[in-house]
């Protein structure tokens, strides 16, 4: 009776419902009310002769298997069944007898009464292997669920059909090889700062190399033309509500701003999700620091990864603004005390070295009130991929993934593990860049001898003072060392320093100032001994990954968190400021700093630095821990992009 009531609904199902398929296409139906399905398809050749029908069974795991994305259009269940660990004690005898409630009529039977053959072999087979003992076998019992007559005619009698919009419609089957082959479609959306936009474009190629389709939204004014790659596209919105300047120390004046972005968001995706010549969003990646990124991926159904581009350190201590608080560190202002009160922490970390936006009350974020709603949200994301390696911040990490998020997870460094080819991961960034990189001075470092070239970079966004390029410039040369020094157009407060520091080295042998370099060839260059840098998570990982021990002078944000990771954590580096001032340098400080790291006294700082390179670049690698990481990411992806 029930099988002659369900032919005649999925006739009027398919009848009533627009698939957003033509009439060449077929449409795809799941009973999950027997194992072979033979009621419904009989059923169904009986009341439709000349429908033509594929069968087809699928094997392995229930949940990743059996619903492939896009490959059902209807789903029936006529009965269903679910395992007791004991028999009901309510209207239910010893062995058999049935069991009522709210009209739905359950009957329990034991194995040993059950006519169903092949399960009870299965059953046999599994005391046979002493797996289970014969009273337990006796006396399990298996609840069914029959729908009643009433039940089994609604659907028929009152369905009408199903009409998704063209926004909701499925990437067309035609359109891959195979519907099990649908691969998964992410959109990027970077911080829009360099430092953010690197990490992001390391990790979209290698998700592309990986079978990924991937659409980078930039923001207009960085320059990033848009591209039609099959598997990475870029695209751009506008940045007309963002403030013009530096970005400096106002990081959450302009995260405020960039709510104005969130129309043209929302926009992109729905355009994503109808876009019939692409497979349909599967993730929302997002930087960490665009919280409202959370609530587009729920309002369209999809999930939110973050990209976490500081050190785990950070995103520690951001977990723990309630502990900050309480202990009067929220803001810190300074403080000496360390925070031996956050779990994960390193030891005699102090509260002076957490980031800017923590030392001083935020006018754009008085109460931390945006912060906290930030770190709440990247409690709740499918993942956080952090460009970190557990081996270098590994009880952070650990507290992280323990107590907040178990997906949080590094796969770093980016620039080792975005393609297989290193050459490939240096001209991605290099075509990105805004400045044009200058490669003459690899030449020039061919000439020189190993381990002679102090390496000078402050990144992309800080700035320096005339009387700190004075100061710099008086301790290399008091130190005799050569140096390379990329001095990019607008580092500096006012084009006289730039100039200065031109005509200091214009005729000297032994030094070489350039606009922009290719960082990651220059610190692999055997003749760089050290690195003078601003701390930049980038810059750090660069050098980790290359075994070049730091002179860490930090400028704002979380780089004096990263200098303290540097000197007094990891032991890969020596500070080059003055002790009382965490951002100030003499040329006194710049003069014995630079001695000790490029000379005989700097072994055992180079030693620990190559060590902890081996130690990264294993990582990376096949059976490392940001491999696994990266593959445990891609996998779960893959998987939502076919359910």
């Amino acid at each position: 009776m029930g099988f002659s009531l369900i032919a005649p609904a999925l006739k009027n199902v398919i009848a009533a419902s627009d698939f957003g398929y033509d009439e060449t296409s077929s449409v795809r139906i799941a009973d999950l009310g027997c194992a072979s399905g033979y009621n419904t398809i009989r059923q169904l050749e009986q009341s439709s002769p000349s429908l033509r029908r594929f069968t087809a069974a699928v094997s392995g795991s229930f949940y990743e298997r059996l619903f492939p994305s896009s490959s059902l259009h209807i789903v029936m269940c006529n009965i269903s069944s679910h395992w007791l660990s004991k028999t009901p004690e309510r209207n239910v005898d010893d062995r058999c007898g049935p069991f009522t409630a709210r009209n739905e009529a359950f009957v329990f039977t034991s194995f040993e009464d059950w006519h169903v053959t092949r399960l009870e072999l299965a059953w046999n087979d599994m005391v046979e292997e002493e797996l289970i003992d014969r009273e337990t076998h006796a006396t399990f019992c298996m609840p069914w669920f029959f729908r009643t007559i009433d039940e089994l005619k609604f659907p028929s009698e009152h369905y009408r059909g199903i009409h998704l919009p063209a926004s909701q419609k499925q990437w067309r089957p035609d359109q891959e090889a195979s519907m099990d082959s649908q691969p998964p479609h992410v959109l990027a959306f970077p911080f829009p700062t360099q430092g953010h936009i690197n990490p992001m474009i390391l990790l979209c190629r290698k998700l592309a190399s990986m079978g990924f389709v991937v659409t980078f939204l930039n923001i207009g004014s960085k320059n990033m033309s848009s591209t039609a790659d099959e598997q990475f596209r870029i695209m751009s919105i506008s940045d007309e509500c963002l403030p013009s300047g530096r970005l400096g120390n106002n990081l959450q004046m302009y995260l405020n701003a960039m709510e104005g972005l969130r129309g043209d968001f929302e926009t992109t995706v729905e355009e994503l999700m109808g876009d019939s010549q692409r497979p349909p969003l599967t993730c929302i990646l997002s930087d960490a620091f665009i919280g409202w990124t959370q609530q587009v991926a729920n309002k369209f159904g999809i999930c939110r990864a973050t990209l976490w581009t500081s050190c785990a350190t950070w995103a520690l201590a951001c977990f723990h603004f309630l502990s900050l608080e309480s202990n009067g560190l929220l803001p810190a202002y300074g403080s000496s005390r360390v925070l031996d009160f956050i779990p994960g922490m390193p030891s005699s970390f102090a509260a002076k070295y957490l980031p800017d936006t923590i030392q001083n009350v935020e006018p754009y974020d008085p109460g931390f009130l945006k912060r906290r709603q930030r770190n709440e949200i990247m409690r709740n994301d499918a993942w956080v991929l952090v460009n970190s390696v557990l081996e270098v911040e590994a009880s952070q990490i650990e507290e992280i993934s323990r107590s907040e998020n178990p997906n949080f997870v590094p796969i770093g460094p980016l620039h080792c593990l975005s393609t297989d080819d290193t050459r490939t991961a240096r001209l991605a960034v290099a075509s990105h860049s805004p400045w044009r990189q200058d490669r003459s001075c690899l030449d020039w470092l061919d000439r020189q001898a190993p381990n002679s070239v102090l390496y000078i970079s402050f990144g992309s966004l800080a700035t320096a003072s005339h009387d700190q390029v004075e100061e710099i410039l008086a301790g290399l040369d008091k130190s005799g060392s050569a140096f390379l020094w990329v001095a990019r157009l607008d580092l500096f407060e006012d084009d006289d320093t730039r100039d200065k520091i031109v005509a200091t080295v214009r005729n000297s042998q032994n030094s070489l100032v350039i606009p922009w370099a290719p960082q990651l060839e220059v610190l692999e260059h055997k003749s760089v001994g050290a690195f003078l840098t601003h701390c930049g998570w980038n810059s750090i990982t660069e050098a980790l990954a290359a075994g070049v021990p730091m002179l860490c002078k930090p400028c704002f944000g979380d780089q004096i968190m990263n200098c303290a990771l540097v000197v007094d954590h990891l032991k890969v580096g020596l500070r080059a400021t003055d002790e009382e001032q965490d951002k100030q340098t003499s040329a006194g400080r710049i003069e014995k700093v630079v001695r000790l790291v490029m000379g005989e006294s700097g072994q055992e700082l180079r030693k620990r630095a190559k060590e902890l390179s081996d130690t990264v670049k294993r990582a990376v690698k096949h059976g490392g821990s940001s491999y696994a990481n990266m593959q445990a990411f891609v996998e779960d992806m893959k998987r939502r992009a076919l359910n």
